[in-house]
């Protein structure tokens, strides 16, 4: 894995964390 898609891995992660709630709620708005 290069550094590249490490930090790019780590930043959707941090995301996740922030706005889990938020993107969990769209995805399931989407699926409805």
């Amino acid at each position: 894995m290069s550094q590249n898609l490490q930090l790019k891995f780590a930043e959707k992660l941090s995301i996740l964390n922030d706005r889990g709630s938020g993107i969990l709620v769209r995805i399931y708005n989407i699926k409805k």
